[in-house]
């Protein structure tokens, strides 16, 4: 895991809900480095993969469009994980 954020907006603080947003979140650059980075929301039960997600690497950020809420008021719960390159061998 390279981030791990958590977007709750209630309505007496903000006012209300959306039907849809987007998110830009940066990232450490640091923890990343070498590793084929993937943006990640919580389904409740499973990490789900973001579809259509931007990489800003020179300036270490994520962006995401036209995302919906988990309800009203849940926005998500969203990390940036990384997996480290790797060689896949086939022997037949």
């Amino acid at each position: 895991k390279v981030g791990n954020w958590s977007f709750d907006i209630t309505s007496s603080t903000y006012g209300g809900s959306c039907a849809a947003y987007d998110l830009t979140l940066r990232y450490d650059h640091v923890a990343a480095k070498g590793l084929a980075l993937t943006l990640r929301r919580w389904n409740g039960s499973a990490w789900d993969a973001v579809d259509g997600v931007t990489w800003d690497s020179a300036n270490y950020l994520a962006k995401a469009t036209g995302l919906t809420p988990d309800s009203s008021t849940v926005q998500g719960t969203f990390a940036i994980v990384g997996a480290a390159p790797s060689t896949c061998v086939l022997i037949r």
